[in-house]
């Protein structure tokens, strides 16, 4: 008997593999996230602190790219650190120039708006996690 050898290209080969199912049970449902994200932005924009908090679960986690260390969490601390939003001039927020959405997550391409005496510029990408109807965790990336 003579084995046969048969030729496949590794592209084929590759294509040819089952691809892994990720089961949504590692990831708590949510709902909505784009109009939470948006809600909470909305918020952010309006600098109406307690709306904004509002739009967060009490162990809110945020964190900063790349080292992923945990700035805010506790509803408490993003209070906190938040709280420059009644002092900023009106003008002051964020616009959304690019915004990708897949499941429970929303990413955004954020900048800053132009106030007096700051140019606008870029503010960097948010991560947003949304669980039910509230953000769980962020993950801020700055240029």
């Amino acid at each position: 008997m003579v084995a046969r050898l048969i030729s496949v290209s590794p592209l084929a080969f590759v294509l040819s593999l089952p691809v892994p199912s990720y089961a949504q049970a590692s990831t708590p449902a949510c709902s909505e996230p784009v109009q939470v994200v948006q809600s909470q932005g909305a918020a952010f924009n309006k600098h109406d602190l307690d709306a904004f908090v509002g739009f967060y679960t009490p162990d809110i986690q945020i964190s900063l790219l790349p080292a992923d260390t945990v700035v805010v969490a506790d509803t408490a601390t993003l209070r906190r650190k938040y709280a420059f939003l009644r002092e900023v001039p009106p003008e002051f927020g964020v616009d959304i120039t690019e915004r990708i959405v897949t499941g429970c997550f929303v990413i955004d391409h954020e900048r800053f708006r132009a106030t007096s005496g700051w140019p606008a510029r870029e503010a960097g990408v948010a991560i947003y996690q949304i669980e039910g109807r509230l953000v769980r965790r962020v993950w801020f990336a700055y240029p």
